[in-house]
């Protein structure tokens, strides 16, 4: 169980705004998953994910294999995507293909590539991410998460689809 966050941790990513919510939560923090190799302009981060201690609810998994990767992600609570500025969002898409309630910033190409499956919460506004984030917690601790969530009825854009769609805007 607990939330992810999946993809290289660099600046864009934003994992820092995670780390604080973690922190403001405190005691009561879920677990939090943090999947993806440590990339540039991280600098700042590396002292306190060092310092994350043994047991606590923020794990720093480093890079995992996909199908490792896939398996925390089906086990979890949610995924958690503060992006700045984002391609297409592929851990998004898969996570809603899924069926696992996804919270990300509300950024354009987020939600031009997910439309209304997501949650969008401006990054502007960590109170309204820390509610979410507890409000899935307090929904899916009562339940087995496994055991009743369903494929997704999210259906993502396929790449021979999407380029049908830049050429008809080309032409």
């Amino acid at each position: 169980g607990g939330f992810c966050v999946i993809g290289t941790i660099e600046a864009r990513k934003n994992v820092g705004f995670l780390l604080d919510l973690w922190e403001a939560m405190g005691a009561e923090a879920p677990r939090l998953h943090i999947i993806g190799r440590r990339g540039w302009g991280v600098d700042h981060l590396i002292p306190r994910l060092d310092a994350l201690p043994r047991g606590g609810p923020v794990i720093e998994h480093g890079p995992l294999p996909d199908a490792e990767a896939q398996r925390l992600l089906r086990r979890s609570t949610g995924l958690l995507f503060p992006s700045h500025a984002e391609g297409y969002g592929l851990p998004v898409a898969e996570a809603l293909q899924i069926g696992v309630p996804v919270i990300c910033n509300d950024i354009e190409e987020l939600r031009e590539s997910c439309g209304g499956h997501a949650l969008f919460h401006s990054v502007a506004d960590p109170e309204g991410w820390i509610s979410e984030i507890r409000q899935i917690n307090s929904k899916l601790s009562e339940l087995n998460a496994a055991s009743v969530r369903e494929t997704g009825t999210f259906l993502p854009q396929r790449w021979d689809n999407h380029f049908v769609m830049v050429n008809d805007l080309l032409t």
